[in-house]
């Protein structure tokens, strides 16, 4: 019999998605849940030293979504298409985006901020951020009669109400006096919520449930905890939140991937067209263009003037790029759309656990992209402050992880052989470079070793031969 053991603190946010699948499938779990203080010790036996953390039969996988992906596709919760797949991959990844942001100002960056700039984001983040997302979701839920995708129970909607008490308890630890519960304002995501909760095994998960934090009041060096059970105290250290800071945000226009309309099968499309919809630059537009170019595939690379941007931001989903068009359908959200392609392109495992590594490997180049880029954006003071942490910390802890990777599966992230997470990896590097001004794997053999597949791809050779300079703009 297959063992799973779930490696968290002692609260619930990320990792109560995983808890609540696996009690949904009606597996027994060890919910091993551990406090601040031992996570030092704990750290360096986590993959990439991350957490929550799933074991199976004593292998341990990290990442929130590809775990829950992982488990929905064991529980028949993944989609019956790979349009639907997309679909729900690309809802999780901006209700991630949506917690990500809640996290980085209300807790992350708290101190990294002056008070003025500080209560400037609050206020944005309070009547811009979360209404524009939160109304976004409640209308793709009220045209999927319910749902998040075509009208049916997905592993998303479970991922998003197990996330609706952390976003809550996010405004409690920042000691911020307003009403949190922003869910229950939306009357199909409340309802929504009530249907995933009224769900006999998830019912019976909740109310087993250890009773966890309530109220933390955070101090500069500890946090003093009170549990609702005895009202009891007790102290830790303070430890900064693990979370990896995404900077998209959530303006007007619709989530069209998730649409009921877009149910269709790509899969039985003989040719395609494509067209890519990206600034002129890198950035997160490159993965997607170095997938259809190892695909072999033409498309359309429509690079779009920063100037430009105001005026088509709103017939983009969620006002974001990059945009893929495929034959009319509208994809977004960069990891999303590689991995649709790389279903299409053969570059993805064999089963759910393979393609669980693949997720893995891709999402762990995403955290590190995301801290560099985090650090490019910063304003010059704090962007001189955290110089030294990034390369002298940061990189390398993930360059040397990720090596260590690419070393056991002979030149590649997973499976020993080349897969969607490759290509993407290389791609990101390609902006990495630009935006540190180096080559950052040039001291990695078996990094390079995947660059130098990846960039010997026919498709690839080709479109780096054709590509346009880059043009960043002054932000």
């Amino acid at each position: 019999m297959t063992s799973y053991k779930v490696h968290y603190f002692d609260f619930r946010a990320r990792a109560e998605a995983i808890r609540f699948l696996l009690s949904y499938g009606g597996v027994n779990f060890d919910d091993i849940r551990f406090e601040e203080d031992v996570w030092p010790k704990i750290k360096p036996t986590m993959p990439f030293g991350k957490v929550p953390v799933l074991e199976i039969d004593g292998e341990r996988y990290s990442h929130t979504i590809a775990i829950c992906s992982y488990l929905g596709e064991k529980f028949n919760l993944a989609g019956s298409n790979e349009i639907e797949k997309l679909q729900i991959q690309t809802a999780a990844l901006f209700i991630y985006d949506l917690i990500g942001k809640v996290e980085d100002i209300t807790y992350y960056y708290k101190d990294s901020f002056g008070k003025e700039h500080y209560d400037k984001e609050i206020h944005k983040l309070i009547n811009e951020t979360i209404p524009t997302a939160l109304s976004q979701f409640d209308t793709i839920v009220a045209d999927n009669n319910g749902y998040f995708v075509n009208g049916k129970l997905t592993w998303v909607d479970l991922y998003f109400t197990s996330l609706t008490d952390y976003f809550q308890g996010l405004f409690t630890w920042a000691e911020l006096k307003h009403d949190a519960n922003f869910v229950d304002k939306y009357e199909n995501l409340k309802n929504l919520k009530d249907k995933v909760l009224a769900i006999e095994k998830i019912k019976n998960w909740v109310e087993k449930r250890p009773v966890t934090i309530q109220h933390i009041k955070r101090y500069k060096t500890k946090i003093e905890c009170v549990r609702k059970e005895d009202n009891t105290a007790y102290s830790h250290k303070y430890i900064d939140s693990p979370h990896i800071a995404v900077y998209e945000h959530f303006k007007a226009s619709h989530l069209v991937l998730c649409r009921r309309s877009c149910d269709i099968d790509l899969q039985k499309t003989v040719a395609m067209s494509y067209k890519i919809n990206y600034f002129t630059f890198k950035g997160l537009g490159e993965p997607v263009r170095f997938m259809l170019a190892y695909g072999n595939v033409d498309f359309v690379d429509n690079r779009v003037e920063w100037e430009d941007w105001p005026n088509l931001k709103p017939t983009m989903p969620l006002g974001q790029m990059p945009v893929l068009e495929a034959d009319g359908e509208v994809f977004h959200h960069c990891i999303p759309i590689c991995r649709f392609l790389g279903n299409k392109f053969n570059l993805v495992g064999d089963n759910a656990l393979e393609n669980y590594k693949i997720d893995s490997a891709a999402e762990t180049v995403n955290e590190l992209r995301g801290k560099i880029a985090m650090w490019y954006y910063f304003d010059k003071q704090v962007k001189d402050d955290k110089y030294e942490k990034l390369i002298n910390e940061v990189m390398p802890f993930y360059f040397e992880k990720l090596e260590q990777a690419a070393a056991k599966n002979d030149g590649h992230l997973a499976l020993n052989k080349i897969t969607w997470a490759d290509v993407y990896a290389i791609a990101v590097m390609e902006y990495c470079n630009v935006l540190m001004g180096y080559d950052l794997i040039a001291n990695y053999p078996s990094l390079k070793k995947i660059y130098e597949k990846v960039m010997a791809a026919e498709g690839v050779k080709k479109y780096i031969a054709a590509r346009p300079e880059d043009r960043i703009p002054s932000f």
